[in-house]
C-alpha cells in the first residue's frame, strides 16, 4: 500500500484509513486476515 499527504500527519492518516478499509474488504469476503508483519525497503536513487 502506498498512501501520500501534504503532511507526515495527514499521510499516517491516510494509511491507517487505507489499511481499515482494506481490513473490511477482507471480512467483507470471509477472507482471513494475516497476522501483522513490518516490512520496509530504501532504495537511494541518483538524479
Amino acid at each position: 500500500m502506498v498512501s501520500a499527504g501534504e503532511t507526515e500527519e495527514e499521510t499516517a492518516e491516510l494509511m491507517k484509513e487505507a489499511i481499515e478499509l482494506h481490513l473490511e474488504g477482507l471480512k467483507e469476503d470471509r477472507i482471513p486476515i494475516p497476522k501483522p508483519t513490518i516490512s520496509a525497503r530504501y532504495e537511494e536513487v541518483m538524479v
